[in-house]
């Protein structure tokens, strides 16, 4: 789970050292949305952890950052929530300000563990990134791979991070209703919306697409914007940090 974290971290990391005419996440958002959300909640997401030394895996060794850690309470035990929303949870998170000694709760699920379980098995350094790989070469930059084949802990980790009330204030994001009498600036999930695939990454590209369609033809968006979908930035950096370890010019859809 230590290494989840870290993986999340560096890959929220990547986008703020990149050329600004290719950090921007086509698939996922906008232009001008870059640096009118997507940045501040990548920076804060950053803030969340001491990254590892070049090349190592020792927590905290690396350079030193400037924490701003979220008040968020972290908890792996068990729950019937993480069975209880129609399919096995990985993790599940508190939208909720906090408030009134309510303290916002990410619950790490059992299925976020299992060894077998495709989303979540797989780290940075599960495989090498050997670039224009032979046939059965083990590399992460295999030619025509999918998303589903980039998929690692540390991106449900940055899907879930973005939930938090927290994380959307110090990304500015719009305040909305949080399904609990209340309002939160956390993220939502399209995927979970009708009219959208149930596949996070596929739905938070159905999203941009719906949005640059209804701007195109001046005609009313969806129900909320591309900053306001977790999958958007989680499916982003996931998709941001592959290419420019691979050199791929993109990749491809589930």
């Amino acid at each position: 789970m230590q290494l989840s974290w870290h993986d999340s971290i560096n890959r929220s990391e990547v986008p703020r050292h990149t050329d600004p005419l290719l950090r921007k996440f086509t698939n996922y958002f906008r232009d001008d949305q870059y640096d009118n959300g997507v940045e501040k909640m990548l920076n804060a997401i950053g803030e969340q952890w001491q990254p590892p030394r070049l090349n190592s895996k020792q927590p905290g060794a690396g350079a030193q950052i400037n924490l701003d850690q979220f008040n968020v309470h972290i908890t792996c035990e068990d729950s019937p929530l993480c069975s209880s929303i129609g399919s096995q949870s990985f993790v599940i998170t508190d939208t909720n300000a906090a408030r009134n000694g309510f303290v916002p709760q990410m619950r790490f699920c059992p299925q976020f563990f299992d060894p077998k379980e495709s989303h979540t098995k797989n780290d940075l350094d599960s495989f090498p990134y050997i670039q224009n790989p032979k046939r059965r070469q083990a590399s992460w930059c295999k030619p025509d791979t999918k998303f589903r084949d980039f998929e690692v802990a540390g991106t449900t980790i940055i899907h879930e991070l973005t939930h938090l009330n927290e994380a959307g204030e110090r990304a500015g994001l719009t305040p909305h209703d949080d399904g609990d009498r209340g309002i939160t600036r956390g993220t939502e999930d399209i995927y979970s919306k009708s009219g959208y695939s149930r596949d996070p990454p596929t739905a938070a590209r159905q999203l941009h697409l719906k949005w640059v369609d209804a701007i195109k033809n001046k005609t009313p968006g969806p129900i909320f914007d591309e900053t306001l979908n977790a999958d958007s930035y989680a499916a982003s950096v996931t998709e941001w940090w592959f290419m420019t370890k691979c050199n791929f010019d993109s990749i491809l859809g589930n």
